[in-house]
Parts: structure tokens; sequence; C-alpha cells
């Protein structure tokens, strides 16, 4: 097991989804290598390893929260990079992934004193070592190719995450083991792009699943519309994060909740990647760029809505059913 004693890893993405993707790859190397500390930085200074994620945050990341929002984007933090080490009181770090593709983020963040530093930014070509390697358009993908050309190995990439105790007890209060349950996570955080269903389409889908199981759904209580529209037409419709203690009311409560259901239906929206990291089986209809953004487990299955040059919100309950009838 190679020792790493200081490695900086950049999220180009400062959403929560784009932290979550991010997990299975902080995971991967905790388990491949021995690395004393983890550097986090994200470009939107935004640290969800803080709050929201804490308890699932490992005992080595430390995070970066000192650069200003979106450092790298300029060529002149070159002249800042050395500020860095020096507030970290380092000398170098041993490994840099910068998981972006600008040309001008990737000088910044290589001129970083490093020994190996890897991405993807012109097929690899700043990458220290350099291996020939085409720029996959999967995010999460683009970091593992490197390891398997760098370590000369096919790696089984895994998205499940250990919840903790009190999280999984949660949980099993709140849903019924008697019981069987699906998932259903339906709204868009991005109201200026249309990636979701046609609401009465999928309480449709919700309503011909419900006499074998319990619909559950993964939605925030601002949705007030929604949510009556979803407990009228939806009889047994189930909302347990609403029931939830304060304290759990986070990604890692959904995660444990999602382990409880035979399947999940979902769009490309943050919940999706809590939902990812769950043990069920997950069906997600995207709307578009799916292979930039899809999770990378056996157990998820795509529709991809442009490769059928369809919108999402054009689908019909028939179509979402025969989706999932052909897979389960």
């Amino acid at each position: 097991m190679k020792y790493y004693e200081n490695v900086l890893l950049i999220n180009s993405g400062g959403g929560l989804g784009d932290t979550l993707q991010f997990i299975p790859i902080i995971n991967f190397l905790n388990k491949e290598f021995k690395i004393k500390n983890l550097f986090y930085f994200s470009n939107k200074n935004e640290f969800f390893f803080r709050n929201i994620l804490k308890d699932i945050r490992p005992k080595n990341l430390k995070i970066i929260d000192f650069l200003e929002q979106d450092f790298g984007f300029r060529i002149n933090h070159i002249f800042k990079t050395q500020k860095l080490l020096e507030r970290l009181k380092i000398d170098k770090f041993n490994l840099i992934i910068d998981n972006q593709t600008r040309f001008t983020n990737s000088i910044v963040f290589k001129s970083i004193k490093h020994d190996e530093y890897i991405s993807p930014c012109i097929n690899y070509l700043f990458s220290k070592p350099f291996f020939v390697i085409k720029k996959e358009k999967n995010i999460v993908k683009r970091v593992f190719n490197y390891f398997e050309k760098k370590l000369e190995k096919k790696i089984n990439i895994k998205y499940n995450i250990e919840i903790p105790k009190n999280y999984t007890l949660e949980a099993n209060r709140l849903i019924d083991k008697n019981k069987k349950y699906i998932g259903f996570s339906i709204t868009a955080g991005n109201p200026s792009r249309i990636k979701h269903f046609n609401l009465s389409e999928i309480l449709k889908v919700a309503n011909f699943y419900k006499k074998k199981f319990i619909p559950i759904f993964f939605i925030e209580k601002k949705y007030k519309k929604i949510i009556n529209k979803i407990k009228k037409e939806v009889p047994n419709a189930y909302f347990p994060e609403f029931k939830a203690k304060f304290r759990f009311k986070n990604p890692i409560l959904v995660t444990a909740l999602a382990n409880k259901t035979n399947f999940c239906i979902t769009i490309n929206n943050g919940i999706m990647h809590m939902l990812s990291l769950s043990k069920t089986k997950l069906f997600i209809f995207f709307d578009e760029n799916s292979r930039k953004f899809q999770p990378l487990s056996k157990k998820v299955k795509t529709f991809e809505c442009d490769k059928k040059k369809i919108k999402i919100n054009t689908i019909n309950s028939n179509e979402i059913i025969n989706f999932i009838g052909k897979k389960i």
C-alpha cells in the first residue's frame, strides 16, 4: 500500500450533487492508499462535509476553506499557490487530483508544488506521470480510468457507504419492516431547465405500484403544491423525512431510507446522488448529459432521453412502467 502524506482533491463543482459524486473517489483513495492528510477544495466554497455530510466525513479529510471563490479560474492565481502551501504548513502535495478540464485551471493547479498530478484536461496531457488516455464524459470515471492505467488493474467502483448506526435506527423507526416500499424523487433543483417528469404521469406510476408497495416521496417541504397534489392523487403516499427527528434531516437519512426500499425512481437531481449511495436498485431518467453524471454502480439503470430524442416531461406512465418492468 503506497503512502501519501498530503493529497489534494479538487472538486470543480460546488453543489451537493457534485460533492456526493466524489464520495466513491474518496472511499477508493482511502482504501487503496495510506493517506495521512486528504485535503479537499471546492471551487464554489461549498463544504458539505462540514455540516450535512459531517457524519460520513473521513477522519483524514481536511477542508481548504480560505481560498477565494472560484480559485484557479484566473491565470494570476498562479502567484497565490505558494501561499496555499505556507498556510497549510507543508512543502508540497504528494498527489493532486484535479477533476476538471479547463485549460487555465489546470495551469494554475499544476503550478502547486507536487510529486504526482492527475487532470483529464486535454486527454490527461498535464498529468504526471502521463498516460495516453481518452477523456471520459463521466466525471467519476475520469479519475478511475487514470488509476486503472497507473495501477494496471481493473477497479470495481463502489458506491455503497457505511451508514452510521443512529441513522439506520432512525430509518428503522420510520419504515415498517413488514411492508414493502418504493422511492420517488421527482423535483429538479434548477427551475431554468426542464429535467423533471410530467407530474400527472409519474403519479400514475405511483398508483400503478401502490397495491404492492407504499410509495415514498423524497421531497422538500417547500414544494407545497406538488406535495398537496401527491397526497390528493396517491392516497398511501408516504413522506418519511417529514416525520424524522430534526438532527437526522440530511442526505445520510435519505440513503438510509433508500436502503429499506425495493427500488427507487428518480430524475437527475441532488437526491439521485444520495440514492446512488444506497443498496437499492435505482432507475434514473435523464433529460440530457447522462454520460457525465450517471452513477457507475451496477444496480443503476438509466433511461436516456437524449438518445431517444424525447423530452423527459413528455414521457408517459406506460413508458416509465415498461422500462422498470423489463429491469426488475
